[in-house]
C-alpha cells in the first residue's frame, strides 16, 4: 500500500483501489459515493447513494433511490428515473416498475418494457430475456430470434445454448 492509499483509507470510509489503472478511485464517505484522482481532485462529487459502476465512457449511479447514467464530467446522460441500468455489448438495459427493456443514450425506448428480466453476456451478442415466465433470445438489433417458449436457457459457449423446454433439453 503506497502513501496515497494510506491517506485515502484514513480520509474515506471506502476506497476502491481497482480503479488505479484509470488513475481514479471510487470513494465513499458517510454513505455517499464519488470518484477522485490520485491528487484527490474530485472527478465525480460524493453525492451518490450506492457504489458506482464505471464503464468506458459512463458511470451508472444511484441517487434518491433511482438509477441514471452520468459521464466523467458528472453530466447526466440518462436521468435518474430507473430502478436499474446495465450496459452490455453497447446496449443499455433498463429496469422500470418491475419490467425491463432497452433504451439508448438519448433515453429513448428501443423496446417496450415487457420483460421480467434481460441478461447479457460480455462478448455474446444476443440477450436472454423472460416474458410471461418463459425464456427467449433477442439479437443485438433487439429482434426476437427465438420465441419465449423455453423454461431455461444456458450459454454453453459462443455458438451453443442449452435449453430446457417442458423437461426436454436441447442445444440450439
Amino acid at each position: 500500500m503506497n502513501q496515497t492509499e494510506k491517506y485515502f483509507n484514513k480520509k474515506y470510509d471506502f476506497v476502491d483501489k481497482d480503479m488505479q489503472k484509470r488513475d481514479m478511485y471510487i470513494v465513499e464517505k458517510d454513505g455517499k459515493y464519488g470518484v477522485i484522482d490520485h491528487n484527490e481532485n474530485i472527478i465525480i462529487p460524493l453525492i451518490y447513494d450506492d457504489y458506482l459502476i464505471l464503464h468506458k465512457q459512463y458511470i451508472i449511479a444511484d441517487k434518491d433511490g433511482k438509477v441514471g447514467l452520468i459521464d466523467f464530467n458528472n453530466n447526466i446522460i440518462i436521468p435518474f428515473e430507473y430502478d436499474g441500468l446495465s450496459i452490455c455489448n453497447g446496449n443499455i438495459i433498463a429496469d422500470l416498475n418491475g419490467k425491463s427493456g432497452f433504451i439508448n443514450l438519448k433515453n429513448e425506448k428501443l423496446t417496450d418494457f415487457i420483460y421480467t428480466a434481460i441478461q447479457g453476456k460480455k462478448g455474446y451478442e444476443n440477450f436472454f430475456a423472460i416474458s410471461n415466465g418463459k425464456w427467449g433470445i433477442i439479437d443485438k438489433n433487439l429482434n426476437v430470434i427465438h420465441d419465449f417458449i423455453f423454461d431455461d436457457l444456458s450459454c454453453l459457449d459462443d455458438d451453443a445454448i442449452l435449453t430446457n423446454r417442458n423437461g426436454d433439453f436441447l442445444i440450439i
